[in-house]
């Protein structure tokens, strides 16, 4: 005890008595409830989560923004495409648009669609305009040309005449997938173009010389024709200011003279080009229509239905096109076909009566051949279709 009488307070536990633990005051307790619990991951690792996250949310918003332009960029591409084919009679240039119909109708109609379902009605408004206005040009060809000659007796039991314009393709080196096509079908003529060296030879060493024992062929030119039916006479001719020669030449059918010709002709991808098939197309409209007897051309003419040097050869040349009521059956390139464009032809006079058009199975050729059978029509209908 001290003077005080007071006992002083203990510096040490007592013996015996156990040290008081301390405890946590309310404010550490609050903080250890509310912290996040990523915290307690590694440092940057939600930063490294956030950066992924937000660099894929920005690609994809940038993808969708740039298919976006693309597809607009299509369609006023298509919409172009389509008001201009009309002008080509004015330039070799705008004249290249009209080749692409089909596609643009396709285009039109995805497009109409797409924006009738984001519901913008003035714009697919627009897109089907442009897809009626391709239409009326596509449908002509799914029904019957006016001046095809009437169903009768006479075209009905004659034996049909077999056509086929083939482009063989001069990179093509699959002669046996040819050959064997030839074998099997055995068309009546064969019209061929880019029909080179390593062909001819491939042709002379198979069994196909028996089986068409009447050609002519042109190496110059490239082009060729092989007949079954005998050959009365024919000729080879150049067309002034042309590289391709043209085949024409006189077989018996059914103990009347037809006259056929085989034709290659320019792509008219430069001035001088469109002008040169022109010129060529000039050529043949004015040798098909000094006439006297049924007529039939084939050939790879590097154009389409749409295009103005073509409408001038049908219209010169007084010939009506095959493909009429069958479609138009597009011939090239054969490796795309959402891209193929109709450039492989059969034209044919009024005295013909075209049975069926068709295209063949792919050969190894960047061209699909097309198959015609063909009728004459009765006498009454050749005097008639004369007048």
């Amino acid at each position: 005890m001290t003077a005080s009488g007071t006992r002083p307070p203990s510096t040490a536990a007592s013996a015996g008595e156990q040290p008081t633990e301390a405890r946590p005051t309310t404010s550490a307790v609050a903080i250890s409830q509310i912290a996040p619990q990523h915290a307690l991951q590694p440092r940057g690792a939600h930063r490294t989560t956030e950066t992924k996250a937000a660099r894929f949310a920005r690609w994809r918003q940038q993808l969708f923004q740039s298919l976006r332009w693309l597809g607009w960029a299509i369609l006023i591409g298509a919409a172009a495409g389509s008001l201009l084919s009309f002008a080509g009679e004015s330039s070799w240039l705008l004249d290249l648009t009209s080749h692409f119909r089909l596609q643009y109708a396709g285009l039109m109609a995805i497009a109409f669609i797409a924006l009738l379902w984001k519901r913008q009605a003035n714009w697919a408004t627009l897109a089907l305009a442009l897809l009626v206005l391709n239409v009326t040009q596509l449908a002509p060809f799914y029904f019957e040309h006016p001046r095809q000659p009437l169903s009768t007796t006479a075209a009905s039991v004659q034996k049909p005449l077999r056509v086929l314009q083939m482009n063989v393709f001069l990179l093509n080196h699959d002669h046996q997938a040819v050959l064997r096509y030839l074998q099997d079908t055995q068309p009546d003529v064969v019209g061929m173009e880019e029909f080179v060296t390593h062909w001819q030879s491939a042709f002379e060493s198979s069994s196909i010389r028996k089986l068409y024992p009447y050609q002519v062929i042109v190496p110059g030119s490239r082009t060729a024709l092989f007949s079954r039916l005998p050959i009365s006479n024919y000729r080879v001719e150049q067309p002034p200011g042309s590289r391709y020669q043209v085949i024409q030449a006189t077989v018996l059918w059914n103990n009347q003279p037809v006259t056929l010709m085989v034709s290659h002709a320019a792509v008219p991808l430069l001035p001088h080009l469109y002008q040169e098939q022109r010129d060529h197309f000039r050529y043949l409209a004015s040798r098909l229509r000094s006439l006297e007897t049924p007529a039939v051309l084939l050939g790879d003419l590097n154009t389409t239905p749409w295009s103005a040097n073509y409408q001038l050869l049908v219209s010169e040349s007084q010939l009506r096109d095959a493909r009429y009521g069958f479609g138009l059956q597009p011939s090239w390139p054969s490796i795309m076909p959402p891209a193929a464009i109709p450039i492989d032809h059969v034209l044919v006079s009024d005295e013909v009566k075209v049975l069926k058009r068709s295209l063949a199975p792919f050969v190894g050729s960047d061209h699909r051949p097309v198959l015609v059978e063909l009728a004459l029509s009765s006498y009454k209908e050749r005097i008639l279709s004369r007048r």
